[in-house]
């Protein structure tokens, strides 16, 4: 058999392309993959970021001193102050929306001239209020990625003033 010391035969050459595509193959996989699972893990960090907000939200407004809470509707919760102050929750379950309207006064006491409107989040599966005398509580059921739900509850004291 002839040997030709001078190159690579074409099996040899064809040998180390398939090699090389499988390598690389695995690698874009591996690559595809942790890029899919940073993606999901930053949607839930966001989702559950949008919870918390929530909450903090919900929380500060029950404890603005002197509101009344009230519940319009099923998917509706109001706290009403003194001189027009409004902060009022909507849930719409066909959006999975969760929005706040808001008019407030300011430092110096003037009422906002318009309300204004946020949505606070577009992940919300569901959201119940319960109002009990001085306390409102709230469960926020939130959706992930992955069909995963997270589920938070709290309970909080409305503030009277003086």
């Amino acid at each position: 058999m002839v040997r030709n010391e001078k190159g690579l035969t074409l099996v040899e050459v064809t040998a180390t392309l398939v090699l090389t595509v499988v390598v690389l193959s695995g690698l874009i996989f591996l690559l595809n993959q942790t890029n899919l699972g940073v993606s999901q893990i930053q949607k839930r960090e966001s989702v559950m970021k949008e919870s918390r907000t929530i909450m903090n939200n919900l929380a500060a407004s029950a404890r603005r001193g002197g509101f009344v809470a009230t519940k319009p509707d099923e998917q509706s919760l109001q706290f009403s102050g003194s001189g027009g102050q409004y902060v009022f929750y909507r849930f719409e379950p066909s959006t999975s929306a969760l929005s706040v309207t808001y008019r407030l006064k300011n430092d110096n006491g003037v009422l906002a001239a318009n309300p204004t409107s946020v949505t606070l989040s577009e992940h919300v599966q569901s959201f119940t209020m319960k109002l009990d005398g001085p306390s409102v509580e709230v469960e926020l059921a939130m959706s992930l990625p992955n069909n995963q739900i997270h589920r938070t509850s709290s309970i909080v004291n409305l503030v009277k003033n003086g």
